[in-house]
């Protein structure tokens, strides 16, 4: 039980290429106006990583988003 609990908790980052897109992101926090929280709700992720993704995606220029 403990190990399982352990591996429910544990955040390991999202491979490259899994999930949505950087710019969808910040689609979804810029545009529609969700926060960090509700967007790894959304998506399946954890906040810490959806926040990280998103200062990423503010280095970078919007492509017709």
């Amino acid at each position: 039980m403990a190990a399982r609990l352990r591996a429910e908790t544990s955040a390991a980052p999202e491979p490259r290429g899994s999930g949505p897109a950087d710019e969808d992101l910040a689609i979804l926090h810029y545009v529609v106006g969700l926060a960090a929280p509700e967007i790894a709700d959304v998506v399946g992720s954890d906040t810490a990583n959806v926040a990280g993704r998103l200062r990423r995606a503010l280095l970078h220029e919007p492509a017709d988003w």
